[in-house]
């Protein structure tokens, strides 16, 4: 065929030429061939550019997360090394401690990718508490008798003792920063009243005692509102007041109940909480030659879980004007089945700060027999009060309450 096509009349016409040698055939062949040389030549002669994509994290106001091949859209996520950092524990990539106010919507520039970088972790604070261990009891940190270093008579203005306890944060709280404290976290609630001064002077002593047992707490102080029952105090209404407002910051595991005026002089005596009893720390009082008043007094310093607080309806609200709602209380105690310790007289020796007296409750000792029939009607469950006063200093929360008029009950939320 290639003879034919070689001897043939240049000048014969198309349609013979097509029809003898099959012409427009070979016209095609070549077409498809020069198309495919010239492809290839202009592959070999401009070599591709490699190139990548960047991982590009966009915040945004959602909880979503969209992946659009190459590029990543993760609600509040962090990109450390071209990746997007997410809480493992909680399985999403939610940033719960953020503000939504502060969550920008711009794009983050793109990171380039690195070698054997760890990822960065953005689970809420709460989460990464719980994979703290457990501080060691007892602390390593406790120093034992404080008695030589306390001097309540001097250097206790407010503006001093908050330079020296510059570790506390807003509302007298802190927590170990290494460790989860052994038995849970502490609400301190201090019935005050008026003596503020001797508020400061326990704090200044009271706080670093905490510190070194590395307890997680918070200091709650309260005053009586002066047009709620004239010159006389309702300290049980006042501690279930503080109890309640305490219980609304956080939900707390124990709660300890602290005289204003008494100052621990030794941080062995633990302020960790019981969780199968009541105790009373105090285990004698300068006042008293750090003896006790008498055998079964119950005053002072007590500390218990805060169900059991609820389970024995927490102070009595009957007693207006001081004595005898500390009794009541050991005895509610008791009645709810529970029971109580005392620390040891060494361990539990407190410094009693003088003050001047309060006016004492004249009905005192004819209501002590009838507690038990009053045990289940002045208490939390019939608690009424309301707040006149709230403020959030550096060294606690301190709350005035307005309660009802001296004779009324409180009852009725």
């Amino acid at each position: 065929m290639v003879v034919k096509l070689c001897k043939c009349d240049l000048f014969t016409s198309r349609r013979v030429y097509n029809r003898q040698y099959g012409g427009r055939f070979w016209i095609r062949v070549c077409s498809i061939v020069a198309a495919l040389l010239f492809i290839s030549l202009a592959y070999v002669s401009v070599p591709l550019k490699k190139t990548s994509w960047p991982r590009v994290s966009v915040s945004v106001n959602f909880g979503q997360n969209i992946d659009h091949g190459k590029v990543a859209y993760r609600a509040g996520d962090e990109v450390v090394d071209g990746h997007a950092g997410y809480s493992s524990v909680r399985g999403d990539a939610r940033d719960h401690t953020r503000d939504p106010a502060t969550v920008s919507s711009a794009i983050a520039q793109p990171v380039e990718k690195q070698t054997a970088s760890p990822i960065r972790s953005t689970q809420p604070p709460e989460e990464q508490t719980t994979l703290l261990p457990v501080c060691p009891y007892p602390s390593p940190k406790l120093t034992g008798v404080t008695l030589p270093r306390i001097r309540i008579d001097t250097g206790n203005s407010e503006s001093t003792v908050e330079k020296e306890l510059f570790s506390l944060l807003p509302g007298g709280c802190w927590k170990p920063p290494s460790c989860r404290a052994y038995n849970g976290d502490l609400a301190i609630l201090i019935p005050s009243h008026g003596r503020h001064d001797t508020l400061i002077k326990l704090l200044r002593y009271l706080v670093p005692l905490l510190q070194r047992q590395q307890q997680d707490f918070c200091i709650f102080a309260a005053n009586q509102s002066s047009s709620s029952a004239g010159a006389r105090f309702n300290k049980g209404a006042i501690i279930d007041a503080l109890f309640v407002e305490a219980m609304q910051h956080r939900n707390w595991t124990c709660v300890c109940v602290h005289d204003v005026d008494l100052i621990p002089e030794n941080d062995h005596n633990s302020y960790s909480c019981p969780h199968t009893r009541v105790v009373n720390l105090i285990g004698g009082t300068s006042k008293w030659s750090y003896h006790l008043a008498y055998p079964s007094v119950f005053g002072g310093v007590t500390i218990s879980m805060v169900n059991h607080f609820r389970r024995y309806n927490g102070f009595t609200t009957a007693y207006w004007g001081w004595g005898s709602e500390d009794d009541d209380h050991r005895m509610r105690v008791v009645w709810a089945g529970l029971n109580w310790t005392r620390s040891d007289g060494q361990l539990g020796r407190y410094t009693h700060v003088n003050h001047e007296s309060s006016p004492t409750n004249p009905d005192r000792f004819a209501l002590v027999p009838h507690a038990r029939e009053l045990w289940q009607v002045f208490g939390l469950n019939t608690l009424r009060y309301s707040v006149e006063f709230k403020h959030v200093a550096k060294l606690y929360a301190q709350f005035t309450f307005r309660l009802p008029k001296q004779g009324q009950r409180s009852a009725q939320h």
